[in-house]
């Protein structure tokens, strides 16, 4: 199975690059999110083999300061997060401004429904 980390870095870099900004550092205060941010549909289990790989990736941009927000499939609140961005495998990192998704990678496991 090829790597996927190089195309999460990619992600983060552009998150970086939309950081810069001083408009795009302050906290929308409505709902006290991060304006950018990685959104996380993954999984626990051992099946996902691209989730297994894509952790120390997320918890090293975690340790950065890059905001994450995960959802895992497993979990009733992945299951609706997965149904409400269209969400097909797992792991897909979606980049988020300002509400919006502006970028998704979807990465491909082997396991339950991509076999």
């Amino acid at each position: 199975m090829k790597d996927w980390t190089f195309v999460v870095y990619i992600v983060a870099a552009l998150l970086a690059s939309l950081l810069i900004g001083a408009h795009v550092a302050a906290v929308d205060a409505r709902r006290a999110e991060p304006p950018v941010y990685l959104y996380v549909v993954t999984s626990r289990g051992n099946w996902c083999e691209a989730c297994i790989k894509l952790r120390p990736t997320l918890e090293q941009l975690e340790r950065e300061g890059c905001p994450i927000v995960r959802r895992y499939i497993d979990e009733p609140s992945g299951q609706a997060a997965a149904t409400r961005h269209g969400i097909k495998s797992v792991p897909t990192v979606l980049l988020v401004v300002r509400r919006q998704v502006v970028g998704r990678v979807a990465l491909i496991s082997n396991g339950p429904g991509n076999k």
